[in-house]
């Protein structure tokens, strides 16, 4: 899923995790990190990614970022992320 996001023009960083939904257990959801003066919103990633991947797989909810969160060791803190959903 990151990799399709990282086609997408615009995209500097994308993160996706999981977080538990009622129904599947599980749903994905995407953080991203816009390059300067790029204009994207949720609804023109999801056509984007509509044409390229099954539609369980599309993020149920995307939020943009300035910055994505790292642990101290220079990791993404998906653990972080998650809390943000």
């Amino acid at each position: 899923m990151e990799n399709q996001l990282y086609q997408i023009d615009g995209v500097a960083d994308a993160v996706v995790v999981g977080i538990p939904h009622k129904i599947y257990g599980e749903t994905p959801v995407a953080l991203i990190r816009l390059e300067k003066g790029a204009r994207l919103d949720e609804e023109g990633i999801r056509e984007y990614l509509n044409s390229r991947m099954a539609k369980y797989k599309i993020p149920s909810r995307i939020m943009f970022t300035d910055e994505i969160p790292l642990t101290p060791n220079g990791k993404v803190d998906k653990k972080r992320i998650r809390t943000m959903f």
